[in-house]
């Protein structure tokens, strides 16, 4: 619903960048690791409307860190940090892009400011939370991931992230389960859905893995990611099993 609204608001106010920077940022959050590109295109076009605006040129920084640019990315964000210093999404987003790129002491230094100028910014805590994941600490990732979670409870990639710590980081699977149910409960869709059925299809309960993909395919027959998980549980001889019935 608010995707369908921004864009309406995009349609109705075609020079206000405002609307295509939220469709930008839920596109990360939805499409984000299966096409990044959505996001991009929506932030090229608010940059198109407004280069000077620093919401905007780094709402395109991260878009471009998404889709792999990553020089184009640090230099678009450090084009936004000219004109607002004290930006912490700004400064967060520098933080994501210099971990991506393998230089985790200067990310480290980017999320310092950004907490610095605002302890509960909840991109610098994501960024935090993926910067001790990509460490190898996952017990500072999850705590971390709690705090973005407490500053922004609707957020439902942020439970998927923390289930990641814990299913893949500490082989916890029952509660990573629960996290993922969490993000179910926030937002019913094939992403949710999906990242449930896998975590239950890890945890080896493949029947409830199957009706939870089953339910991500029936919202979008198309939506892959969820196809092929259904296909693995189904290749188990529980899922397969119920599959027939």
């Amino acid at each position: 619903e608010a995707i369908a609204a921004y864009k309406q608001a995009a349609a109705l106010e075609p020079t206000n960048p405002k609307p295509l920077i939220e469709l930008s940022r839920l596109s990360i959050y939805i499409d984000g690791l299966l096409n990044p590109n959505i996001a991009h295109d929506y932030a090229k076009r608010a940059f198109e409307l407004d280069p000077q605006n620093p919401e905007v040129l780094t709402t395109l920084a991260r878009a471009l860190d998404w889709v792999g640019e990553l020089q184009d990315a640090a230099d678009t964000a450090l084009d936004s940090l000219d004109l607002a210093a004290d930006n912490a999404n700004t400064l967060a987003v520098l933080g994501e892009i210099y971990i991506d790129a393998g230089n985790r002491d200067i990310g480290q230094d980017y999320i310092n400011k950004a907490l610095a100028i605002d302890p509960n910014n909840v991109m610098a805590l994501r960024n935090q939370a993926f910067l001790y994941e990509r460490s190898g600490d996952y017990e500072s990732s999850i705590a971390a991931y709690d705090k973005a979670i407490a500053a922004a409870p609707y957020r439902f990639d942020l439970y998927i992230e923390k289930a990641r710590q814990l299913s893949t980081g500490l082989g916890e699977f029952t509660l990573a389960n629960d996290e993922l149910k969490k993000a179910v409960d926030i937002y019913k869709a094939p992403v949710t859905l999906n990242a449930y059925g896998y975590g239950l299809y890890l945890a080896g309960d493949h029947p409830q893995a199957v009706r939870a993909l089953r339910d991500a395919v029936e919202i979008n027959p198309n939506y892959g990611p969820a196809q092929v998980t259904l296909g693995m549980a189904l290749a188990c001889g529980c899922g397969l099993a119920l599959a027939l019935k």
